[in-house]
């Protein structure tokens, strides 16, 4: 009876397989996010080489859909190297964040793979019309390749890094020999995952600020507009994802209020448009316009129809995460007494 509590913190303390995996890991997502820097400066400059050339047949948008997609690239890397290091050295608040954004990783990827094998074979058979048997086996392999490729980058390595930061030793390795702050720690898991998706939410808007297109309750705002627009927006998201890291209630109605108002929008802006109308005004036009039609009308469902079930899904969770947050509690209602008890 003596000898099995000497053995309990023993097996606790053999730590070395968990730290080892940490450092692996934490090596591996700062060497992704250095690349990931380095793709976005590639980006950047190719942004500049664009707009250079943009009277030389490229369209007017290629220069701001690549400066968009290097701001988008260079603060998932960023975000990337810093938890990585975080990792590296046991920050407390690594863990935790790295936790939430694998789940949402592993969740986007199903979606993205799903998307990706439905929908690259119905674009083949839209542009190509009748192939050859040749052409045919070309596109099928392409479809297997591209598949595989969304399945590996969204499906099974976001559910390695799962596995990994949620196996017990690497927990109790955080736990019993992390440093820092403990402001993750202390922020329920489905609570820090609406945070993360409110800090993607920033990242994107961002990222739109710089094309400069906005489509906002039956209108395709262009230009300055646009860019003020989705700019007051990222700082909207950023604004809710600290209230609602605090636990805020205010930041609960703000999430719910930004879930409904932007699924609103999105109805009325394509009952009224085409998604056709928001590429054009992005600066498509010509054979890239009608590539980029094909695609889009290649996936499964509308996009109405995707933003009602995405809204759906958003708006039961929150209503999951409301448990959560600070609201006041109603107080109860003092106990009835029966008559003649006072006598």
């Amino acid at each position: 009876m003596s000898d099995e509590p000497a053995e309990k913190p023993e097996a606790k303390r053999a730590g070395p397989p968990p730290r080892s995996l940490c450092v692996a890991i934490g090596v591996g997502e700062m060497s992704g996010g250095g690349l990931g820097l380095l793709l976005a400066g590639a980006l950047m400059i190719a942004s500049f080489t664009a707009g250079l050339l943009g009277g030389q047949g490229s369209s007017g948008g290629d220069s701001r859909w690549i400066a968009a997609m290097s701001l988008g690239v260079g603060l998932t890397s960023l975000y990337l190297l810093v938890v990585g290091w975080g990792t590296f050295k046991l920050r407390r608040w690594a863990r935790p964040l790295m936790a939430v954004s694998t789940w949402l990783w592993l969740l986007s990827g199903a979606v993205a793979t799903a998307i990706v094998s439905q929908a690259l074979p119905r674009a083949w058979e839209m542009s190509t019309g009748a192939p050859t048997p040749l052409t045919r086996l070309g596109q099928q392999l392409s479809t297997t390749a591209l598949t595989g490729l969304t399945a590996f980058g969204g499906l099974l390595l976001p559910a390695l890094l799962a596995w990994a930061y949620h196996w017990r030793p690497v927990r109790d390795l955080f736990h019993e020999q992390g440093e820092g702050a403990r402001w993750a720690d202390d922020c329920p898991a489905p609570v820090l995952a609406l945070v993360v998706l409110l800090g993607m939410g920033v990242v994107k808007c961002v990222g739109g600020s710089v094309v400069g297109v906005l489509p906002f309750f039956g209108f395709i705002l262009g230009g300055a507009p646009a860019s003020l627009g989705l700019i007051l927006l990222a700082v909207g998201c950023g604004w809710l994802a600290w209230r609602c890291l605090r636990r805020r209630p205010d930041g609960w109605w703000g999430a719910l209020g930004l879930l409904l108002a932007s699924c609103l929008s999105v109805l009325i802006s394509f009952t009224h448009h085409s998604p056709e109308d928001v590429l054009r005004a992005a600066g498509f036009a010509g054979a890239e316009l009608a590539q980029l039609n094909t695609v889009i009308e290649a996936v499964p469902l509308t996009i109405p129809i995707w933003t009602m079930i995405l809204t759906a899904v958003g708006a039961g969770y929150l209503l999951y995460l409301r448990r959560f947050f600070a609201f006041p509690k109603k107080p109860k209602p003092a106990p009835s007494t029966p008559d003649g008890a006072a006598g």
